[in-house]
Formats: structure tokens, sequence, C-alpha cells
């Protein structure tokens, strides 16, 4: 940090470049919380501690918020949450990248899966409408494991195959986490042999991104693959690949781990000589209690295996002994099986009703297991499905206001194609009408040049007062105006109760856009009538100066 910045923060500094420099600041750690996690964290605790009064509530939240995901890369679990979950009680709303950002990484840590897949289906939704694809890609690759995890594979690989479809060719580092877990998506779906080259791929991403942890763990599934395929010698040569790597690297407990897997691989090839070597040398070694509880009960169980094997029962016995008083102590932390190692020795010693017993209990431990599977089984498939249901109900909101849309356009075509229908009609009525007045007048300028009127003119006479000045079906033409503007002629008679019959229908024809002739020839007047009628009309209307009769009544 600069001089002038350290004054700055340290002073009493403008807002707004205080602001520039904190976020600056938060940003370049976040940075380098992903290459030495713990020098950032020193970072932001000075942070922390310089700004705590001075920060405002907003930035306070995003030092905590950036704090938490340090600790989580440190794999502080407990101290990650509290501070995520703190900065989200701080947030006010306003930053929505910072939720987003809070979110993601409290996903991460959520025990219940079902949590986990609402807080990053959250997320998700604030990076997509905020357009950020890198950060929406991240988000795919954490659903891809979440769901994974929660049973619906179809899901966790669509997922998975959004994200690597972003990364593509990319060396990012990302990209090696995306395709981590489309690996063991695929493993674990019984496809070891295409899972195997994705997982080198990964493996090499993160060696030359530095990130010597997620590399020993790409080791372990690397070497598990290759068992499963029962290729044994490969698998061999993994483990010790990285126990190479991983004893002399931070992570001491990960080394326990390839000598325990090892162990093991041996023990199943029958080895157990060297099997049981290999674990006395990783419990000599002091590497795993402390940190790594699964590595140093897996090493204890695959010892006592090798030494049942090998006929040092009393041994044996002293380990399986060593361990049931540790769980114990523990408070009868079942993550191992003891009454099994019980049955197995037993056995070797032919006490069969002590064999038996232990067996029994052994079998209530798996029914345990069994039943606490089955009941997360249930809950999973409990969330899956109230997710589904929040799907599916959001997208038949979504399907109902598309059909409410469409409903709409097509009255309103349906309306507009009345109007149009309704004022063709009542042009070629006003031309009828023209027609028969027309055929009137050269009827009576024939009678006029007559000198002598006969029987005939008479008739014709008889006739002529017989057609009808109102062509127009006036209450069949208003029906059909009425389907058109239901409420037209109602609210015109409440608005203006001054208006007469005459002019009501004057303001009909007008509402269809007729011109002054056109109302004429409907109504047989002439267009001086017309235009009486539409000034009286303006009167009472209260119509000003300019306006227009056509676009006012339109909006009656």
């Amino acid at each position: 940090m600069t001089k002038k910045k350290i004054d700055v923060l340290r002073e009493k500094p403008d807002p707004v470049e205080f602001k520039t420099i904190f976020d600056e600041q938060i940003i370049d750690i976040d940075s380098l919380s992903t290459k030495d996690p713990a020098d950032a964290l020193s970072k932001v605790e000075s942070i922390l501690a310089l700004h705590a009064v001075r920060a405002s509530q907003e930035l306070f939240a995003k030092a905590l918020a950036t704090r938490g995901a340090i600790y989580k890369r440190l794999e502080q679990a407990s101290l990650a949450i509290a501070d995520l979950n703190k900065s989200l009680d701080l947030q006010d709303g306003t930053d929505r990248l910072l939720r987003a950002y809070t979110l993601w990484h409290l996903a991460d840590l959520q025990g219940a899966q079902g949590s986990a897949l609402k807080l990053s289906l959250e997320a998700l939704s604030i990076y997509t409408d905020m357009n950020k694809l890198k950060n929406v890609t991240n988000i795919y690759t954490q659903l891809s494991r979440i769901y994974g995890r929660l049973g619906d594979f179809d899901s966790a690989i669509e997922y998975a195959q959004k994200a690597l479809d972003y990364y593509k060719s990319s060396s990012d580092p990302d990209r090696a986490y995306a395709l981590a877990i489309f690996a063991s998506l695929l493993s674990g779906l019984g496809n070891a042999a295409a899972a195997l080259p994705i997982r080198e791929e990964a493996r090499k991403i993160f060696e030359l991104e530095g990130n010597i942890r997620i590399m020993l763990i790409c080791d372990l599934n690397i070497a598990n693959d290759h068992i499963k395929l029962k290729n044994y010698e490969l698998a061999e040569a993994v483990l010790d690949r990285g126990y190479e790597t991983a004893k002399s690297s931070p992570f001491g407990a990960t080394a326990t781990g390839f000598l325990g897997k090892k162990a093991a691989l041996l023990h199943r090839k029958n080895e157990f000589e060297d099997a049981a070597s290999l674990c006395r040398q990783a419990i000599s070694d002091n590497l795993i209690k402390s940190q790594e509880h699964r590595y140093w009960l897996g090493l204890f169980e695959t010892l006592i295996s090798c030494e049942i094997s090998l006929g040092n029962l009393e041994s044996a016995k002293t380990l399986i002994d060593s361990v049931a008083q540790e769980l114990s102590a523990e408070g009868g932390k079942e993550t191992l099986c003891i009454d099994g190692r019980y049955t197995e020795y037993y056995e070797a010693k032919g006490e069969w009703q002590l064999a038996f017993a232990h067996q029994k209990k052994c079998d209530a431990f798996h029914e345990r297991e069994r039943s606490a599977d089955t009941v997360n089984s249930l809950n999973s498939t409990q969330i899956l499905l109230a997710i589904e249901r929040e799907k599916h109900e959001a997208e038949m909101q979504k399907v109902r206001a598309e059909l409410s849309e469409h409903e709409t356009e097509v009255q309103q075509l349906r309306a507009e194609q009345s109007e149009k229908e309704l004022a063709t009609q009542a042009v070629h009525t006003a031309a009828q009408t023209d027609l028969l007045d027309r055929f009137r007048n050269d009827l009576r300028q024939i009678v006029r040049e007559i000198d002598e009127p006969l029987n005939a003119l008479k008739k014709i006479k008889e006739k002529l007062k017989e057609l009808p000045c109102e062509s127009v079906d006036w209450p069949k033409f208003e029906a059909q105006f009425a389907t058109v503007h239901p409420e037209f002629k109602q609210k015109l008679v409440e608005k203006y109760p001054e208006l007469s019959p005459a002019e009501i229908r004057m303001c009909i024809l007008f509402r269809l856009g007729l011109k002054s002739h056109e109302v004429a020839q409907l109504t047989c007047l002439s267009e001086r009538s017309v235009e009486d009628h539409r000034y009286q009309i303006r009167k009472k209307l209260g119509m000003k100066k300019g306006e227009d009769v056509v676009d006012y009544l339109a909006k009656v």
C-alpha cells in the first residue's frame, strides 16, 4: 500500500476516496487468498482492525465476507461460517454482488445439501441477472457438486458440462475444479476409465497453479480409479508420487493418507507384511491424528486386518482395544465398526460365540448406517422434489402469463378486426343509401319531365314514397358496435346526459372515424345538418378549440 493510501485510511478521509481505497484493498486481498491464504488473512485482519470504527456497515460487511472466504480456504469452517453469516446480517441488499459472493462461499460450507442448493441457486440468479459469466460458471461447478451429493446425477452432469463449455480449453484453475467434479461424477457412476484422463488434466492445471493441496486430492482420486479398474501397479505409482509430494509440503496428513491407501492396496493383494510395515511407518510418523481422523482410523483398520491375517492375534487384540478405547474417549464416534475387527479376531481364534456376539453388534452398526443413509436419501429426495415443484410453479406462472398476454393480444386483434368490419359495413351501407337517394331523385326528375302523368306514373310516385330513407338497421348496428366497445354508450350517457338520442347515434358514427359525408348518407341528412350536429356535440362535451371529435370520443 502506498504512503498516500495509508494516510488516507488512517486520517479522516474523504468518504468517496476512502471507499475506493478500501475496495481496492479488499479486491487485492481476495486475489491473494487463492495463492497465500495465510498472508491474505493477516492483511484483511489488519484492515478490519484499522477501519472497524471508520468503515461503513457496507464496507465492514465486505471485509467480513472476504475474511470468511479466506477462512474457508484455510479449512477453518466454523470461523468462515460465522464471518459469512455476520456479513449477510450487515448487508442492506444494495450491493447484490457482495450478497452473491457471500452466498456462494457459504453454500460450500453447508452440511445440509438442501440449504447449500438454495444458497447456490440464489447466487446463480444474481450473477445471471448481472451478466457475470465467470461467476455464473463457478456456480455451475458448485451446483454440479451439490446435485451429485444429493444423488441427482443428471442435473450434476448437466451443470458440470455447462461449466466446461464455458472454459473449453482454458488452463484456468476454475476449469480444473469443474473437470475434477465431472470426473468424480463419472467415477461415481461406474465409469472410472472415462474419469481418469479428466482427473489427470485437472491435476496438471492445479500443478501449474501451485495448488498442492488439490493436486494431492487429485492423486488420491486417480489412484482410487486405477484400483477400481484393477490397475494396481499404476495405482501404486500414483500413490508413491503423491506421498513424495505431500511429505515435503505443509500437508503432512495427506502424506499419511497416501501411505494408508497404499497399505490398503497391498492388503487387497494379500501382501500383508508390506501393508503392515507401511501402516506402522505412517503411525510412527505421527502425522495424522490431530489433522485427519479418517486417515488414523483407516490405518488402524488395515493394520489390524494385516495382523490377523499374519496370525499375530495378540498384537491385533491390543490394537483393537486401543482403537476402541480411543473411540470411547471421543464419545463413541462410530466412524469405524470396531466390532467387525473383534469378529475377525475371535473367528481367527475359533471363539465362535464371542465372534457371533460381536457380529450382531457389527450388523446393528451397519443397520444404523443404512437407516441414516435412507433418511439422508429421503431428505435429499424431498429437497429435490421441493425445488422441482418451485421450478415447475415458476414455469407454470410464466406459461400462464404468456397465455394471458397472448389472449389479450388475440382479444385486441379481434376488437380491431370487428371495428374495421363495422366501419366497412357502415361505409357500405352509406354507399347503398346514397345509391337509393340518387335513384329516387332520378325518378323524380323523370316524372317532372312528363307533361301528362299516366296511371303508371302515379304508381311510380306511390312506390317512391314507399322507399325508406333509413336503410340502416340501427338496433342491429348498435348491438354490433357494443361488442367492440361495450362500455362506450353507457359511459357517454352517464358522463353527458344532455346528449339527445340522435346525437348519441352521431357520436357512435364519429367514434368509428366516419367522415361527415358518410354520416350524412347513413342518416339521410345533408352534410350541413351533420356539421350542425357536430357543433352541438362539441359544445355539450365541453371540447376546446382544436380538439378532434374522434380522438376525444376515443378517450371516453
